[in-house]
């Protein structure tokens, strides 16, 4: 009976572990930083391009539908 306990006991803290941790998952996720193609067909985007993260420096850039960056 006290081991049956024990891995009631167990899963739930399992449970509540990997809830927790897929919150914080789904709360360090940022949206995308575009814009709707518009009646030009083209979207804009902001990057940098010293910076993998994208974050330091970031510049403006418009991309069309084929994927010429301009």
């Amino acid at each position: 009976m006290a081991m049956n306990n024990f891995f009631r006991l167990l899963t739930t803290a399992l449970a509540i572990a990997m809830a927790a941790g897929i919150l914080t998952v789904l709360a360090a996720i940022q949206p995308a930083k575009a814009a709707f193609p518009g009646t030009n067909g083209k979207i804009a985007f902001e990057r940098d391009p010293d910076d993998p993260r994208g974050k330091e420096n970031p510049e403006i850039y418009t991309i069309s539908f084929t994927g010429a960056v301009t």
